[in-house]
């Protein structure tokens, strides 16, 4: 795989001239997405992570994180018609701080280990959710958002443009990206925990994320849940995003391959 240009969060993959070509027909992230939903069979899954007091939830992201280690194309990224193999693993989520209509909705940012267990995993992520609902504090980009969008409209449309030209040049500074939730591997949405099935989410333009993952509520029926895709289709070809997905669903339906207390991924 010949590689062209370094940015701080990835290396560029030179692309054949088809694929060149092919890259500028398609505008931007949200015009190069595509949609795919998985019927997830947990009746194995369930009573392993009541067994291990796992939530199915940190299960979900460890499946998602095992899967791009296999499949490291699932964790590549396009900027300005440019395509990036991502250096790192970073998944991003909402987590609210109260589950009522006040409760205050907060986006964070995790780098997460691609080497680590299911139990650090869930470690790390209790303590990111338990900081977060024991503290009136907001994560450090919900801060710097919550800085500008008390600025002007005028002046928040140049800012972005600013930024956006600086993110395609690949001048945008670590400092200010590293913090920022749309510059990361994955984004996941938890709708099962207020109840709701799981929709399809957009993708978007500012940032590096490129697969979208929804969790959807457990149907308590047939022990089956929705967990539904939005994938930036630039990034790999359609066999290879449909082995990733298919990976993806195997872990998910058969937990032997995840949990187990002494062998970290493989």
């Amino acid at each position: 795989m010949k590689k062209g240009k370094k940015r701080w969060d990835g290396d560029e993959i030179l692309l054949s001239p088809y694929q060149k070509m092919e890259a500028h027909f398609i505008s931007d992230r949200v015009e190069a997405t595509v949609y795919h939903r998985l019927i997830l069979d947990l009746s194995k899954t369930h009573p392993a992570l009541k067994d291990y007091n796992l939530s199915l939830f940190t299960y979900t992201i460890m499946c998602m994180v095992k899967t791009m280690k296999k499949y490291p194309e699932m964790n590549r990224f396009v900027m300005n018609h440019r395509l990036y193999a991502r250096n790192h693993m970073a998944i991003s989520t909402v987590i609210k701080q109260r589950l009522t209509t006040e409760g205050k909705s907060i986006v964070v940012k995790e780098e997460i280990n691609p080497d680590t267990t299911i139990f650090e995993l869930n470690e790390q992520m209790k303590t990111v959710i338990f900081a977060l609902k024991q503290s009136d504090e907001s994560a450090n980009a919900d801060k710097l958002i919550e800085f500008f969008g008390k600025l002007p409209h005028w002046i928040i449309q140049w800012i972005l443009a600013v930024a956006t030209f600086l993110n395609h040049t690949n001048l945008l500074p670590k400092s200010i990206a590293q913090d920022d939730p749309l510059h990361a591997s994955v984004m996941f949405a938890n709708l099962g925990s207020i109840d709701l099935a799981a929709p399809f989410h957009h993708l978007y333009r500012w940032g590096t994320i490129s697969v979208f993952v929804v969790l959807g509520k457990v149907n308590k029926t047939n022990q089956t849940v929705e967990c539904t895709f939005s994938v930036d289709e630039r990034i790999a070809d359609g066999y290879l995003l449909s082995r990733a997905l298919l990976y993806f669903q195997h872990l998910m339906e058969q937990p032997d391959k995840i949990i187990s207390i002494d062998s970290p991924l493989e």
